[in-house]
């Protein structure tokens, strides 16, 4: 049986991560520590940028959930509103423990925990393990670095994506097992794309030997977090539609340097668009 989570079960660990963190910083400097980034870095901000997009998914999913009344929806929301604080630039630029314990409160927390069964009925996902983690990233490594000479456009898109990758993976409580999905449908994308590259399907080529790299990484961790089909599904449209993007990369990802072909359309179909929120 895979072990799975949904957001707010997520969220809720993380904030109880940050409520155990003592330090006599500001909330910048203390946050920085806590990810174990510098302050000032490209990622510390991604991982901020990061945190109130999940809070942010988190509201909304609260509002879609069937099976909550409408009371338990306003102290959920009043929960997901309160622990939001913790990243706003007003207890930022506190010191860390008074700002922690105004926005982490244990009243907050404990709602939080009670939405969980209900969220997880919506939106679902896989948790990679440790062990599982190390190698994603060790994959990765190999990836990038075999992409180091490439002066293609597209592969130095891919590789971006694919550092960017290897960051969520090293910070995923922070940044949840969303984003992740989120940034691997675009590196199986940009991983199609570089694939149509004549010298890239020559398996003896340099860019042919990086390309596979890359797709055994990107399939290795898209293995993992695609859904099987004994869990539910998520039923949220922006969920499925993440399943369904993972389904479609897992199946034409191979380990072999080939062509990856779109889905089959027959001609004249009408096709529906997609809304994602970005």
């Amino acid at each position: 049986m895979p072990q799975v989570t949904n957001p707010a079960a997520e969220m809720l660990a993380l904030c109880r991560k940050l409520k155990t963190y003592e330090s006599g910083e500001n909330g910048y400097g203390a946050l920085a520590r806590v990810v174990e980034v510098d302050a000032n870095s490209a990622a510390f901000f991604l991982v901020l940028a990061a945190l109130k997009t999940r809070f942010k998914k988190l509201d909304q999913l609260v509002r879609l959930a069937p099976d909550l009344s409408d009371a338990r929806k306003g102290r959920s929301l009043t929960a997901i509103a309160g622990l939001e604080r913790i990243v706003r630039i007003t207890h930022l630029n506190q010191s860390w423990s008074p700002s922690r314990d105004d926005a982490l409160r244990e009243e907050h927390l404990v709602a939080l925990e009670y939405t969980g069964d209900a969220i997880a009925k919506i939106a679902k996902f896989i948790v990679p393990t440790d062990a599982e983690r190390r190698e994603f990233v060790s994959k990765l490594d190999e990836a990038i670095e075999a992409f180091s000479g490439a002066s293609d456009i597209s592969a130095g898109m891919l590789v971006d994506t694919l550092a960017t990758l290897k960051l969520l993976l090293e910070k995923l409580d922070f940044f949840g097992i969303d984003e992740l999905t989120e940034k691997l449908i675009i590196a199986g994308l940009q991983l199609k794309v570089v694939g149509d590259d004549p010298a890239t399907r020559n398996p003896n080529t340099t860019a042919g030997q990086a390309w596979r790299k890359a797709a055994v990484a990107i399939s290795l961790l898209v293995n993992c977090l695609v859904v099987p089909h004994d869990v539910a599904i998520a039923t949220s449209d922006y969920y499925q539609w993440g399943q369904t993007s993972l389904s479609w990369i897992r199946e034409q990802t191979s380990t072999e340097p080939r062509r990856l072909t779109g889905p089959q359309i027959e001609p004249g179909a009408q096709i529906d668009a997609v809304p994602v929120e970005i």
